[in-house]
């Protein structure tokens, strides 16, 4: 079926509206806002829902000293190098075409991004110092939150695709599905581009933190 258009129109007549009438036009106006921006935020016919799992990895050490020299020791492996946590996504893209009126059109698409989010852990919580524990928690809150910052970037520019993809449309099915896949890519790689700015300055933050400036 092809999308339903709606005809949004004024109160005719009048120029000066007044009493019931201007409550009336205004109940009207302000649904048909309410309407359009729905229409926006979650098109008909598409929806894009995420999942994360958390896993975690050890860090030794009771002091802050002997926890950063561990950490350097014993990096984790991120996707480019060392790093202190890491955020993998996977998508699951389920499309459903149709033509209608000489035009190929999307009749459902549903977008998933599945998240693995990647944390340390002290691997001796009791037998941390005080000041090495809160240190340490600090740490593990900032890179929770470093990585919480991703995840959420890359679920609004899935809901952006998704929105944009609703609206695209071909001659051919087959060329309209092999578009939409080529855009959730390219919107990836847009995606990541866009937060490595935001890496470059968590990178330099991440040392100023009490667990590095004790730790040496």
């Amino acid at each position: 079926m092809p999308d339903a258009q709606t005809e949004f129109k004024d109160v005719p007549g009048r120029i000066i509206l007044n009493g019931e009438l201007l409550r009336t036009w205004l109940v009207r106006r302000i649904a048909l806002c309410a309407i359009a921006v729905m229409a926006l935020v979650l098109p008909v016919g598409a929806a894009m829902v995420s999942d994360t799992q958390y896993r975690y990895y050890s860090v030794g050490g009771t002091t802050e000293k002997t926890i950063v020299r561990y950490m350097r020791q014993h990096p984790f492996k991120g996707d480019h190098g060392d790093a202190y946590a890491n955020l993998k996504h996977r998508y699951n893209l389920r499309l459903k075409t149709i033509s209608a009126h000489g035009q190929c059109v999307v009749e459902r698409l549903d977008l998933e991004i599945d998240f693995r989010m990647t944390l340390p852990r002290s691997a001796n919580p009791e037998r941390l110092t005080p000041s090495a524990r809160s240190a340490f928690n600090g740490f593990a809150g900032f890179a929770k939150r470093h990585e919480e910052h991703h995840r959420a970037s890359f679920i609004d520019c899935g809901k952006a695709f998704a929105a944009r993809a609703r609206q695209m449309k071909t001659a051919q099915c087959s060329t309209l599905n092999l578009d939409i896949r080529a855009l959730l890519k390219k919107t990836d790689r847009d995606c990541e581009a866009k937060q490595r700015s935001f890496d470059r300055q968590q990178s330099k933050a991440v040392h100023s933190l009490t667990l590095f400036r004790r730790g040496g």
